[in-house]
């Protein structure tokens, strides 16, 4: 009759307040592994039609992508100088992970998190129902184009930060998008962007795992030149969205690092490569002949059941906007 009961849970208050805390940031991380590490591999993971194996997958995968978001959730926020009064805008959220940091550290400001669909807007209020010691935050859902209107006139922020923003943005889009972020910037504003880019497709993690044959080589190598600047697309799109920047005033920097990682290659990854309406297959079938398309699936079906390596190349940027000068006083 007391199964489920709960007798205990910490308090707000010292020690207590800080393992509360502790907890909500693991089941934080728990909750938004699956849609963060979609977002994360990105063409590699989420090309293809859906499939209920990967996510399940996913599933099982919860605790340690957990606890490997987390830790880029500490990159993400380290050395922040926060204010109590500081308001925050994160854009573009999937999951509470990147909000943790300042809904703790700016109780007096605010807190607005962006969320570009419905399905999003839907995930975080789901997540602020569990981990509900949280402050709670403001979320919108609106376009990058939409943003501003979804606001109060003239609010401002201390604080904008992102994973992965603007995606699929270019030319006077990403423009524009970046005018409109600038305008939502208080005076002397902090800016922090991740990106993470997967630096090996499938060929590249074979050719790591050893090549196969002498005869397999070749094909691969010739595979892995094509599969790179697929790959890089995102890491292209992150370097204009500086430069948008850099011409709107703001002062960036560059931290970047990488990650290794092992991909499991199961019937689920196996479809989101090589069916027939597959981004990676399409990608490969503009540049291989059938015989060697065909050859190719055939080396990566030899590796089902295998964990691939991976590498993941993150980039954080950092921004700063300078405060407006101040106006000339009377003259004597």
């Amino acid at each position: 009759q007391l199964q489920g009961e709960v007798f205990w849970q910490p308090g707000e208050l010292g020690w207590e307040g800080e393992r509360r805390l502790r907890m909500q940031q693991r089941r934080a991380a728990q909750l938004a592994a699956a849609a963060e590490s979609e977002a994360e591999l990105g063409q590699l993971l989420s090309s293809g039609p859906e499939d209920p194996g990967l996510e399940r997958w996913l599933q099982r995968q919860l605790g340690a992508e957990g606890q490997r978001l987390d830790r880029l959730r500490q990159q993400l926020w380290q050395n922040a100088s926060w204010q109590r009064h500081h308001r925050v805008l994160i854009l573009e959220a999937r999951s509470l992970l990147w909000a943790l940091d300042p809904l703790a550290a700016t109780p007096e400001g605010g807190v607005v998190i962006q969320a570009a669909s419905a399905g999003d807007a839907q995930r975080l209020n789901a997540q602020l129902q569990v981990l509900d010691s949280l402050r709670q935050p403001q979320v919108i859902t609106a376009s990058a184009a939409d943003l501003a209107a979804e606001l109060e006139p003239g609010q401002q922020f201390e604080w904008i930060a992102a994973r992965h923003p603007c995606r699929g943005l270019i030319g006077s889009d990403l423009q524009a998008a970046m005018a409109q972020l600038t305008a939502l910037a208080a005076p002397g504003a902090r800016l922090r962007f991740l990106f993470s880019t997967p630096q090996l497709g499938p060929a590249g993690a074979l050719l790591a795992l050893g090549g196969g044959d002498a005869t397999d080589r070749p094909l691969l190598e010739r595979v892995q030149a094509i599969e790179t600047p697929w790959l890089d697309g995102p890491g292209q799109g992150a370097m204009a969205l500086a430069e948008q920047l850099a011409q709107l005033g703001w002062h960036l920097e560059w931290r970047s690092w990488e990650e290794r990682l092992e991909l499991e290659l199961g019937a689920a990854q196996l479809t989101r490569w090589l069916a027939a309406d597959a981004p990676y297959r399409h990608c490969l079938s503009q540049q291989l002949s059938p015989a060697d398309m065909q050859r190719m699936e055939q080396r990566i079906e030899q590796h089902r059941g295998q964990r691939l390596p991976q590498a993941l190349r993150h980039q954080l940027l950092l921004g700063s906007h300078e405060k407006a000068p101040a106006k000339p006083g009377p003259t004597a």
